[in-house]
């Protein structure tokens, strides 16, 4: 399985157009973020798959302590841009955006609902037993019957505390990124309260500061086109602080969040220097929703068959994975609210807007 990351990191750096002088102007464009949610989508799927594989050789144990380190680090380009393309949205669009996000509540809903049907009936057929809170809450996305769910809770409470931040701010864009980061912290205390798993909240305080990046976005990305040296600067020192608070990150929710802040900046200022072209990666970002949400369900599915996670199963499982995207992406803009297309581009056509 190393092999096969290794060899999906080739094809990335091969896919890849890196500027050492210069900056690329499109790099957080709609065509360029989409493939970049291909790429993490796959690690994703790699991440997944690692907690099903059994460690029996050098190649498989550094396979799970590699996908164990990046853990929850997979789903912050996903929160960054939700957080960014949603505060554009209302920059463009204004209140009318704002007013639609009921909708567009109720289609992630719809969509989501309709693959924990799926899991209903796999685990009917295949006699799996869960209790029926578990079932009912499940398609809630707060409860679990096999499938991903939290990364859906936490775009669904977005919605909720973006609408009414939007409205209690008086429509100011500041006041409401700061109701946002506010909401979020009270929802990640509740979480701490209730136990939850420090998975389904450690991240959240990527989406609002999604949404402070798209105000500040132009001014910095000026500055650092005439200034290559504060370039320079800001990337050494925020890999540095990353490298530093990696040690530190378990203590507690505050320095894990500092340490995230820090990989997601250095990511940022990255992808000013690397540009990704490839139809493959576009190709997967288009279905990124079903690609995460349905990929459990083939490892369950092969597991049924007795199939061991080794390379057969990782070939099977992603090709059913991609199969099973493809197919569910067609049949769901019939039953969509207020859509005629499913797939539609840019950063705003990320997992919570589809």
């Amino acid at each position: 399985m190393l092999i096969i990351m290794v060899v999906f990191i080739a094809l990335i750096v091969s896919s890849s157009n890196i500027r050492i002088r210069g900056f690329h102007e499109d790099y957080i464009s709609k065509e360029h973020s989409g493939m970049i949610e291909g790429i993490f989508v796959v690690f994703v799927f790699f991440r997944h798959f690692s907690q099903h594989a059994v460690a029996t050789d050098y190649f498989s144990t550094s396979f799970k302590a590699i996908n164990s380190y990046v853990g929850q680090l997979l789903v912050i380009p996903f929160l960054f841009f939700t957080g960014y393309g949603t505060m554009l949205s209302i920059r463009n669009k204004g209140t009318d955006y704002v007013k639609r996000l009921p909708v567009k509540f109720l289609n992630l809903l719809i969509r989501f609902d309709i693959c924990v049907l799926l899991f209903c009936l796999f685990n009917l057929v295949t006699n799996k037993a869960y209790p029926l809170r578990t079932i009912l809450l499940s398609f809630t996305s707060w409860k679990s019957i096999g499938n991903s769910n939290w990364y859906v809770t936490a775009i669904l409470l977005f919605y909720i505390f973006v609408f009414l931040a939007h409205f209690l701010s008086g429509k100011k864009e500041v006041l409401t990124i700061l109701f946002v980061s506010i909401m979020i912290a009270l929802y990640m205390f509740l979480c701490i309260k209730l136990k939850r798993g420090v998975y389904s909240y450690n991240t959240m305080m990527i989406l609002p500061l999604g949404m402070l990046y798209c105000i500040i976005e132009n001014k910095l990305f000026r500055y650092l086109k005439c200034h290559q040296y504060a370039y320079i600067c800001l990337l050494g020192v925020s890999v540095a602080l990353y490298a530093l608070l990696s040690s530190y990150r378990s203590r507690n929710i505050f320095i894990y969040v500092l340490w995230i802040f820090t990989f997601l900046f250095s990511f940022i200022l990255l992808l000013m220097k690397v540009r990704i072209n490839s139809y493959l990666f576009g190709f997967l970002g288009r279905h990124v929703f079903s690609i995460y949400i349905l990929q459990r369900l083939s490892f369950m599915l092969l597991q049924e068959f007795g199939i061991k996670y080794n390379f057969d199963q990782f070939i099977g499982s992603f090709a059913i994975t991609l199969v099973i995207a493809v197919l569910f992406d067609k049949v769901i803009p019939y039953i969509q609210l207020g859509r005629k297309k499913m797939i539609i581009s840019g950063p705003i056509r990320k997992i919570h807007d589809i």
